[in-house]
């Protein structure tokens, strides 16, 4: 995702994104249970967050693939979607019920977007109030549209396959792209 300008943008290096360094925002690392690779980076700004995820996406229409697949793992009657056209392509808005930190569930917004490159699939997750807003928070949209991804940049993951590099390629379909620390 690249709009002009976008290389005078002082960027936080965490390994499979670069993320754009700005005043005004909380960064956050995300981790999976299982193993603790870190996944994701969530950016706060104003009460509201954008999660960003990076996947490896070996065949193209992976977007469409991976909101196929979110629309399917919900089996919550109360849950809502629309789909519908946005500045980055199709965006999944949805309402859906959620634990808060206090245990208590409740319905919560939040509108998945997704941007596909050469090998590689970029999934963001707005949160709070600009879930809904017509269109995103310009700033949110803005400061999307400067995160770049960089497989080759992440850790990379290794293929137990005993049949070769042919095999790695589709093994890391839809896999995470790892980040790390930054320097």
């Amino acid at each position: 995702m690249r709009e002009n300008g976008w290389q005078s943008t002082r960027l936080i290096d965490l390994g499979g994104l670069l993320i754009p360094d700005e005043d005004g925002i909380e960064v956050q690392l995300g981790a999976t249970r299982a193993s603790s690779d870190l996944v994701s980076v969530t950016v706060l700004r104003d009460s509201c967050g954008l999660q960003l995820q990076a996947f490896h996406a070996m065949r193209s229409g992976a977007w469409d693939r991976a909101r196929t697949k979110l629309l399917s793992n919900t089996s919550n009657p109360k849950n809502r979607f629309l789909e519908r056209d946005g500045r980055f392509g199709a965006e999944l808005r949805c309402e859906i019920e959620a634990e808060t930190a206090w245990g208590r569930r409740e319905m919560t917004a939040v509108c998945f977007l997704g941007c596909e490159g050469p090998g590689w699939l970029l999934r963001g997750v707005l949160s709070g109030a600009i879930a809904f807003d017509e269109p995103p928070a310009e700033w949110f949209s803005f400061y999307l549209g400067r995160v770049v991804v960089a497989p080759s940049k992440g850790r990379p993951l290794v293929s137990a396959s005993p049949t070769g590099f042919g095999s790695l390629q589709t093994d890391l379909d839809g896999k995470p792209i790892l980040l790390r620390l930054p320097d």
